[in-house]
């Protein structure tokens, strides 16, 4: 049954003598093995030796804080530890672990949750001596769109990037404006765009991503930054 599971999982541990489990029919609480700012390595016991044979792989969730809700870092695990990439940086984040089994007829089962992890805290992001931006992402939205329908997006940018990064979410190309013309949110975007490129220095690249006629907007936004400053060169 090792050598079965080891194919399955390629852990070269469990061929080792003395398989340390969780002892139990689930996995062992998640525990830290490194960080970094934006991600948290984590590894867990498997399951009480009579589960074991029938363990196919793990599935991984987890939340932010105490009332966040479940996120599932990955769903088909052939190991016993993740790498939980695209957090937030100095973020207190709990993990938790589940095994799949595989029956006698071959259908497959998940068993219990282990139990929550302590509490994971990523690490402070750290660039540069001020911590300066490189990287400027700009979200326009489309049609009656507001700065809100960009929240995850705009949450995920920062968790993943930190202050390498800034997020502009136009606020002036919204709601009713949107049904102006392009023309006219392009010249709103650009009054948004030019002061932030103009006075910070430590930028080296923009990208934009627009929803709907966000990207019309976009298009022309970009040729009045090409023909009115001189931030392309």
């Amino acid at each position: 049954w090792a050598q079965d599971w080891h194919a399955r999982l390629g852990l070269a541990q469990l061929l080792a003598p003395g398989l340390r489990t969780s002892g139990h029919h689930c996995p062992s609480a998640p525990v830290l093995l490194g960080r970094t700012a934006t991600s948290l390595t984590v590894s867990w016991l498997p399951p009480a030796q009579k589960y074991l044979a029938t363990a196919r792989y793990f599935q991984v969730d987890y939340q932010k804080g105490l009332l966040g809700r479940a996120i599932t870092a990955d769903d088909e695990v052939h190991s016993t530890r993740l790498t939980i990439e695209g957090l937030r940086p100095d973020t207190v984040y709990s993990v938790c672990v589940r095994c799949c089994h595989e029956l006698a007829n071959g259908q497959l089962v998940w068993g219990d949750w282990s139990d929550m992890s302590d509490d994971l805290r990523t690490e402070k992001h750290r660039f540069g001596p001020q911590g300066r931006p490189e990287h400027l992402w700009v979200l326009v939205s489309g049609r009656l769109g507001r700065p809100a329908d960009w929240n995850y997006l705009k949450e995920k940018l920062e968790g993943r990037y930190g202050s390498r990064c800034q997020v502009l979410v136009s606020s002036r190309c919204k709601g009713f404006e949107t049904q102006k013309g392009i023309h006219h949110n392009g010249d709103l975007l650009f009054s948004e765009i030019a002061p932030v490129l103009q006075r910070t220095s430590s930028l080296t690249k923009v990208s934009f991503i627009g929803h709907d006629t966000g990207g019309l907007t976009i298009r022309y936004c970009l040729r009045l930054l090409e023909s009115e400053t001189k931030v392309f060169e």
